[in-house]
């Protein structure tokens, strides 16, 4: 191998010397770069010593900086001395003839000969290499490698020394490893006797065996074993990595052969595709009876919605296709907007085109709603004006609203009578609401413009934001369109399937997440009243929630005050799934670090603003297979409001069973395959999706 010593003034370049000594260690090993000889023994012939350990060297470096001569004091030169070490290092060497490269550092020149003494002036005769101590450092450092490559390549000076023998009459040297030295050869990368890999190496007669070189190239990457990849890949790991996997797969694969079959011969190759009635589907060996999903098959998709207005329904779905593609496809543009069209604008165009609009809605209607904002108006007053521990206007709002409620729950038990104003005859109770509203809505006004530090007044511009919405959203209701109106109990089948399960999962959402907040609030009566309801809903099946909507709900309204079947159904499936949705969401903000709250805090956010930008985006991302999850389970729960005569998907089905015309023993089957397929399609879609956003958004939570 090279053996490689350093010669240089300390002085001068001691700084890059030692870098230049790193590179070269990190190179050739630190058994082949010698920077510093070793201390000469007392006694010893000073010149003979140096002399004897550069004999041992194959090269030597001399780092020639701008000082290199060594000035003095009287403008002579170190260099001149005798005694002068780096004078004998290169003296040595030259006498020793070991090969020398001369190094230039700090953009020095080479000395010129008459600047030399006699016995080191043929230094000035060799061709230096210049080393950039900055920038450059690395590729002039890869120059003077290559230069020491090569000299040691041409010298060559002991082809063995990369030769491992076997089977060879000569003795072996007793302290040699292969492994060891081809691990030496593996750390440095290069080989030591200057031949490249494949060229054939002289040795010497008498050495036989196999040479071996450390490759000075990466072995090209080869194509993985075919077992190991495409189908048989996938069997081996999946199907067949170990016994037990074995005998599972053996015996899946026995229970496939033994059922599959019979299903596909039932569901296909016997089955009965076209027919006129159950004379068609009791032939011998007839299997499914498709023929009496296709003739029933728009009452399963529109139930008994009349004929000539089915067009409305397929808008209608078409409208809410474009919504949810909009929504879905991450790389459509205007989310904000979609999200509005979806949320806000769809509903109203489905309600009117589903029920045909024009409902007939009364002044008092709006005046209730105008009444029920000032008495809430009032209650907000009531509430960040501490009215309960300080008398004021705010004591006056809340008597106001306290009054309202008393006058209202009385009706339910003494009456309500009437009184004649004018000539309009109107109810004491709504007399009174409407007193109470106003003087309400007055003193909460006053109770908080009289004070500049409550901060009542952004939820009371929301509230009647809210209320101006609804109000638009009535007179809108109220527009006669030309459309004939359509009774809800005529719809049915797959329309009132999606009807309650996208009404309860749109409406459960916002619930839930207010549900879960309120779970969560400082105020005991919020967190109190959040968690009786939560509990109290989840305690009770949903068909005992559907049976209070549909028949207990009447008893509590008003003489002459009645909701649409339909209509109480989906206020009562919105309301228990957002029971369910509150605990889902709650686990998210559980799961949130308290880091997180105090960062928000910090910036200087106030609640509501940390929980719409920090927190409830991180909560809702976690629980996104929770969420998903109910809405599967809502899905499927539908099939119950047929309990309170509401003809869905599958009570559909089940409801032309009865048809004589096509009973046969294939009939039951078929429509239950049909309702099952249906339902798998719609919870496989929201499933895949849930996997697919979990994926895309990376909702795993790293602390």
């Amino acid at each position: 191998m090279t053996r490689i010593a350093i010669s240089y003034r300390r002085q001068d370049s001691a700084a890059i010397a030692g870098r230049i000594f790193d590179r070269l260690v990190a190179r050739y090993g630190d058994h082949s770069v010698f920077m510093d000889v070793e201390s000469i023994p007392f006694g010893v012939d000073f010149r003979a010593h140096l002399e004897e350990e550069l004999g041992k060297v194959d090269l030597l470096l001399v780092i020639i900086g701008n000082d290199w001569l060594g000035a003095r004091a009287d403008g002579g030169s170190r260099l001149r001395n005798p005694a002068d070490p780096t004078r004998l290092e290169v003296e040595a060497a030259l006498k020793t003839g070991v090969s020398i490269i001369p190094v230039l550092v700090d953009s020095a020149s080479m000395p010129d000969a008459t600047a030399l003494p006699e016995p080191v002036a043929a230094l000035a005769r060799l061709n230096p290499v210049a080393i950039d101590g900055g920038d450059g450092f690395e590729n002039d450092m890869e120059r003077l490698v290559g230069a020491i490559d090569a000299l040691a390549g041409a010298s060559a000076p002991g082809a063995a020394d990369a030769v491992v023998e076997t089977g060879s009459d000569v003795p072996a040297d007793p302290g040699f490893d292969p492994a060891e030295e081809a691990e030496y050869f593996s750390h440095r990368g290069d080989r030591d006797d200057g031949h490249t890999p494949g060229e054939a190496a002289e040795v010497e007669p008498g050495f036989a065996g196999t040479m071996m070189y450390v490759r000075r190239e990466e072995e090209p990457v080869l194509p993985p074993p075919r077992s190991s990849v495409g189908a048989v890949g996938w069997a081996r790991q999946n199907l067949f990595s170990s016994v037990g996997n074995t005998i599972l797969t053996i015996v899946g694969i026995v229970l496939i052969a033994l059922i599959l079959p019979p299903i596909i011969r039932w569901a296909f190759i016997d089955a009965v595709w076209v027919g006129d009635g159950r004379e068609d589907c009791v032939v011998p060996g007839a299997g499914a009876c498709w023929a009496f999903v296709e003739a029933k098959f728009g009452q399963f998709i529109y139930g008994r919605y009349p004929l000539g207005e089915r067009w409305r329904v397929d808008l209608t779905a078409i409208l809410l296709i474009i919504g949810i593609v909009l929504m879905a496809v991450p790389r459509i543009p205007y989310k904000r907007e979609s999200a509005i069209y979806l949320f806000a604008i769809f509903p109203i165009i489905a309600l009117v085109l589903l029920t045909g609009g024009n409902f007939d809605i009364s002044i008092w209607t709006v005046i209730a709603f105008i009444v029920l904002g000032c008495l809430l108006t009032a209650l907000v007053a009531a509430v960040v004006s501490n009215a309960a521990r300080s008398l004021g206007r705010g004591t006056i709002a809340l008597a106001a609203v306290v009054l309202a409620i008393a006058v209202w729950v009385g009706t339910l038990f003494l009456g309500n009578p009437a009184l004649n104003v004018g000539s309009v005859a109107v109810s004491l109770s709504t007399l009174v609401f409407i007193i109470c509203g106003g003087v309400g809505f007055i003193a909460g006004l006053m109770a908080i413009a009289g004070r500049s530090d409550l901060p009542g007044g952004r939820a009371i511009l929301g509230l009647w934001l809210g209320i101006g919405t609804v109000t638009v959203l009535l007179g809108i209701f109220a527009i006669d369109f030309g459309l004939t109106h359509v009774e809800t109990p005529l719809w049915g089948g797959l329309l009132v399937t999606l009807v309650v399960a996208l009404s309860g999962m749109g409406a459960s959402m916002p619930l839930g997440i207010a549900l879960a907040l309120g779970r969560r609030s400082q105020l005991p009566v919020i967190r109190f009243a959040s968690i009786a309801f939560i509990e109290f809903v989840r305690g009770v099946p949903l068909i005992t929630v559907l049976f209070m909507a549909s028949v207990m709900l009447p008893l509590f309204l008003p003489p002459g005050v009645n909701f649409d079947k339909l209509l109480r159904a989906l206020i009562g499936v919105a309301l228990f799934e957002a029971a369910y949705m509150a605990e889902v969401v709650r686990g998210g903000l559980q799961a949130i670090p308290a880091g997180q709250y105090e960062a928000a805090r910090a910036v200087g956010l106030k609640y509501w603003q940390s929980m719409r930008l920090i927190i409830l985006p991180q909560a809702l991302k976690i629980v996104i297979p929770g969420i998903v999850n109910s809405f599967i389970s809502l899905f499927k729960d539908t099939s119950l409001v047929l309990i309170i005569g509401i003809f869905d998907l599958l009570g559909i089905v089940q409801a032309n069973f009865t048809d004589s015309n096509w009973a046969s023993p294939a009939t039951p089957a078929t429509g239950y395959v049909f309702a099952a397929v249906i339902f798998w399609i719609f919870c496989f879609g929201m499933s895949r999706y849930s996997i697919y956003t979990e994926r895309r958004l990376d909702t795993g939570y790293r602390n």
